[in-house]
């Protein structure tokens, strides 16, 4: 990874999480996780016809709500584009 990087803590299933670390190989379970949401983020994009660097952050966050929860954003309408309704938007 080229860009700054913050360490996270998230709990998933052992046989997940290791099945994950045997795939990942020398670049690391992080770089793992980080390639998949990056992925997952670009579906989103793909599916909601949208396309360009302002809409990274809310995808990278859209990706990452895998359970059921209301994310804050500057930008409901994007986040509304990227996940449907399968989160609850809070707007700041």
């Amino acid at each position: 990874m080229t860009e700054p990087t913050g360490k996270y803590s998230i709990t998933m299933p052992r046989d997940v999480a290791e099945a994950a670390r045997d795939r990942s190989g020398p670049s690391g379970l992080s770089a793992y996780v980080a390639a998949a949401v990056a992925r997952h983020a670009a579906t989103l994009l793909c599916d909601a016809g949208l396309h360009g660097h302002e809409y990274v952050i809310d995808a990278m966050l859209a990706a990452t709500a895998l359970v059921p929860l209301a994310p804050p954003s500057s930008s409901p309408p994007d986040l509304t584009a990227l996940c449907g309704t399968r989160i609850s938007v809070i707007r700041i």
